[in-house]
C-alpha cells in the first residue's frame, strides 16, 4: 500500500500536532511554574508551536532536537537567539562545527545555567 502525497501530508501534520501535544505537557512538568503557570492550555500549545517552527528553521529537526529548543525557549523567552544577552544561542545555532544534536543539548545546558544565574537568592 503506497499513500498518497495528501495522505503522507496529513500524516505528518497530525505527529506534529501529537509531538506539539506531548511537548507542551513536558514543558508543564518540567519548566518552572513561574514561566508557564500564567499560560492557558492553548496559550502554552500556541507558543510550543512556534518555537517547534523556528527550530526546524534552524535545522534542529527531530523531535529530541527540537524539545531542547523549546525548553529553551521557555527558560530564556520566545526569540531567545534575538536577544543581547544570548549572543551565545544565535552563535550555536549558526556552528557549522556542532551537529543539530549537539547544538540541542548545548542550549539546554547553558539555558539551565543561565535561568539558573537569573533567578534571586533563595536564601537570603
Amino acid at each position: 500500500m503506497e499513500l498518497s502525497e495528501q495522505q503522507s501530508a496529513a500524516l505528518k501534520v497530525e505527529a506534529q500536532k501529537a509531538f506539539e501535544t506531548r511537548a507542551a505537557s513536558d514543558v508543564r512538568q518540567h519548566i518552572p511554574p513561574r514561566e508557564t503557570a500564567h499560560l492557558s492550555e492553548t496559550e502554552l500549545l500556541a507558543r510550543v508551536s512556534r518555537a517547534a517552527r523556528r527550530a526546524r528553521q534552524h535545522g534542529l529537526e527531530t523531535q529530541r532536537q527540537a524539545i531542547g529548543y523549546i525548553y529553551t525557549s521557555f527558560l530564556l523567552g520566545e526569540n531567545f537567539e534575538s536577544h543581547p544577552d544570548c549572543a551565545w544561542a544565535k552563535e550555536v545555532l549558526a556552528s557549522t562545527n556542532l551537529s543539530p544534536t549537539d547544538k540541542s543539548n548545548l542550549l539546554v545546558a547553558t539555558s539551565c545555567s543561565v535561568y539558573a544565574e537569573r533567578q534571586p537568592d533563595r536564601d537570603g
